[in-house]
C-alpha cells in the first residue's frame, strides 16, 4: 500500500514558519555582499581572530605561552594581508623578547622588523599598521635603532584616528598615545 499522506497533507511539504526565517536571515548577509559585488563575508572566525590580536597583544610582550598561541593561530591565517602580516610581524617582535641570550634576540626581532616594514609598504594607509609600529617604536631600547618613524606615525595615526571603525581599538590608542606621552616616550 502507498501512502498518501503528502498528496492529501499540504503541510507534509512545508516547514513551519520560523525555519524559513532562520535560513532566510543566514543567507542575507552572503546575498547581499554576493550581489553587490564584495566576495563571501569574512567569516566570524577572522573577527574573533583580529579581536583577539588587539586585545591580547600587549601581553603577547609579556606572557611567552600567549605570544606562540597566537603565533600559531596567525600561521594558520593567508599572511598576505598586510594587517595579519603586520601582527605576525609584531608578535615575532615580542618572540625576541621572551629569548634569554640577548644576542639571540637581534634575529627574529630584525626578522620582524622587516615583516612590518614591508606590510606597511603595501598598505600605508593603515592606522592600525602604524599603530603596530608605534607601539614598537614606543618601547623598544634605543640601541636597537628603530625609531624613525615614531613623529611621523603619531602625527599620521592621529590625523586619522577617526576613520577607525572599532571604537574598543580607537580607544586602545588614544590610551597608548597618552600613556606613552605621559611617560615621555613620544
Amino acid at each position: 500500500m502507498v501512502c498518501n499522506k503528502a498528496s492529501s497533507d499540504p503541510s507534509f511539504y512545508h516547514w513551519p514558519p520560523h525555519v524559513y526565517t532562520l535560513a532566510i536571515r543566514s543567507l542575507l548577509p552572503w546575498s547581499a555582499a554576493l550581489f553587490l559585488g564584495l566576495g563571501p563575508v569574512r567569516a566570524q572566525d577572522d573577527t574573533d581572530l583580529m579581536t583577539d590580536l588587539r586585545t591580547h597583544m600587549r601581553d603577547a610582550f609579556k606572557d611567552e605561552d600567549l605570544c606562540y598561541r597566537l603565533q600559531a593561530r596567525l600561521r594558520k591565517e593567508d599572511l598576505q594581508r598586510p594587517v595579519l602580516k603586520g601582527y605576525m610581524a609584531t608578535l615575532t617582535m615580542a618572540g625576541s623578547v621572551h629569548l634569554v641570550n640577548p644576542f639571540a634576540k637581534f634575529a627574529p626581532f630584525n626578522e620582524g622588523k622587516a615583516m612590518l616594514e614591508e606590510a606597511i609598504a603595501e598598505e600605508p594607509t593603515s592606522v592600525e599598521l602604524r599603530f603596530l609600529r608605534l607601539t614598537i617604536q614606543a618601547n623598544v631600547p634605543g640601541f636597537m635603532d628603530y625609531d624613525e618613524a615614531l613623529a611621523e606615525d603619531r602625527a599620521f595615526i592621529e590625523a586619522h584616528l577617526g576613520e577607525v571603525p572599532n571604537i574598543t581599538f580607537r580607544n586602545r590608542i588614544i590610551d597608548f598615545i597618552a600613556r606613552a606621552d605621559a611617560e615621555g616616550k613620544l
